[in-house]
């Protein structure tokens, strides 16, 4: 990293770790955020409207929160069902986990004892219709355990803006995901490791529609003004 003219980094926790840690000059740091290259059209898709929804036949005034991605060793699954079990009488809340990896196969354990009828489990789906499937909900989850920040930034962050909806950004407070969602007001930050929290934040957005939609429309905001591929290729450009 020090024999590197400049040194390239995805978020600002990133950029602090590249400093203290490995000692590389302030002025040898570039921000590049990550970016989706998912363009969903001129406005969000409406959740109710998305062909993953009729296909799962899911009932009208649904509040779906979904999980899509990798269920990888750096994620936190786990709370994310603790938080279904602890919402399982709440019959309008429904969580959509799309995806696999490493913690799958015991998050899934995990839901059966605790019996959540409120889950439904869906395999990684085809990238063609990664628009459909982002949109196929009204909170998304970003999660990434303690002790990551500044080692990664979740990439799923940038398709949750572009599909225009809210963002419950489970994550380190000084991530480059937390920062992000305060800085756009588009979510709520809820520690790693805290399901309580969680369930309590999906409960007050699952009652209080209009601020979910509010929050919504600020992240395609962002996405628009900041998250695109072109505005990516501008800060490559720039940085090059």
């Amino acid at each position: 990293l020090n024999r590197a003219t400049y040194v390239l980094v995805l978020g600002r926790d990133m950029a602090e770790l590249v400093g203290l840690r490995y000692g590389v000059p302030r002025r040898r740091i570039v921000l590049v955020p990550n970016w989706s290259p998912h363009w969903l059209g001129i406005e969000p898709k409406i959740a109710e409207e998305t062909e993953l929804w009729q296909r799962l036949d899911l009932p009208v005034g649904t509040f779906v929160v979904q999980y899509s991605g990798n269920m990888g060793l750096w994620h936190d699954i786990d709370s994310l069902v603790r938080a279904a079990a602890a919402l399982r009488h709440e019959k309008d809340i429904v969580f959509l986990l799309i995806g696999g990896g490493r913690r799958k196969a015991s998050a899934v354990l995990l839901a059966d004892q605790f019996a959540c009828s409120n889950i439904r489990w869906l395999p990684f789906q085809p990238d063609e219709y990664l628009g459909d499937t982002l949109a196929c909900c009204h909170l998304g989850v970003v999660s990434q355990r303690a002790g990551l920040e500044g080692v990664a930034v979740p990439s799923k962050l940038y398709g949750i803006l572009a599909a225009g909806r809210a963002v419950l950004a489970h994550v380190p407070e000084k991530s480059e995901t937390a920062l992000v969602v305060w800085e756009e007001e588009c979510g709520r930050v809820i520690p790693p490791g805290d399901s309580h929290a969680l369930s309590d934040a999906i409960k007050t957005l699952a009652r209080d529609r209009e601020l979910a939609r509010s929050m919504g429309r600020k992240a395609f905001n962002a996405y628009r003004t900041k998250y695109t591929l072109t505005k990516a290729i501008e800060r490559l450009g720039q940085a090059l």
